[in-house]
């Protein structure tokens, strides 16, 4: 059976490297992205705005009868060694994180099509802590608003640290992964899981384990911990 598989948020480091593992005989890809899409065979289209862009996006799924949306928007600015986050950089972690994917579900699911949506969670969703705040905040809003859907599959990728031009200012916590190695485990559970309505699935046992950690510890433990080792 032929995939017809859209990707939004493509030009990013993680995503070229699943798009890759995608890209072979029975596979029909489509990709958009706020850039140049580097693999000039894929269909793909270039848009300034993700969510002004909502109409075109929903025009692309009709024309060419797709069944799976793979979202990869996200972004944090949290982490990184002596720099404070600004207010801006707050709300574009809100909007990259939270609202982008939100939209776009939102739209799709207006449709009478049986979409499933496939989305980049993280570690920092399990909870809220100094580290990352704002990061955690947007992807566990992602998350309780997939819960809520009542109509569309979705599959959620609750990642660690994965090694991209995005995390290369960031300290290296344990458990961190390349981003071909985060790809096989996305492609590899993108195929195999496909019936239930929500699936979730992690980067590694070791970040489920600490996934299920964080959530039994006090929050005060969980911030102090990581200021004395990251």
């Amino acid at each position: 059976m032929v995939k017809k598989i859209l990707f939004i948020g493509a030009n990013s480091d993680f995503g070229k490297s699943v798009i890759e593992r995608f890209d072979i005989k029975g596979n029909a890809l489509f990709c958009v992205s706020r850039e140049e899409y580097p693999f000039s065979h894929i269909n793909s289209i270039k848009v300034n705005n993700y969510i002004d862009s909502l109409d075109e996006i929903k025009k692309l799924v009709i024309d060419n009868d797709i069944n799976e949306i793979v979202m990869f928007n996200g972004f944090i600015y949290e982490g990184i060694e002596n720099k404070a986050i600004t207010n801006k950089q707050i709300k574009d972690t809100v909007y990259i994180n939270f609202l982008i994917p939100a939209a776009i579900i939102t739209s799709l699911n207006k449709l009478d099509i049986k979409l499933r949506f496939s989305v980049i969670s993280s570690i920092a969703a399990s909870k809220l802590r100094l580290k990352n705040f704002y990061y955690g905040l947007s992807k566990q809003a992602l998350e309780d608003f997939i819960l809520n859907q009542k109509t569309g599959k979705y599959l959620i990728f609750r990642s660690g640290f994965i090694f991209t031009k995005l995390t290369k200012l960031h300290k290296t916590p344990p458990f961190a992964i390349s981003k071909e190695k985060a790809s096989f485990i996305f492609y590899k559970n993108f195929i195999r899981r496909q019936n239930k309505q929500v699936k979730f699935f992690y980067s590694s046992k070791s970040i489920f384990l600490t996934f299920i950690l964080f959530k039994l510890f006090p929050t005060k433990l969980l911030n102090f911990i990581e200021k004395k080792i990251l």
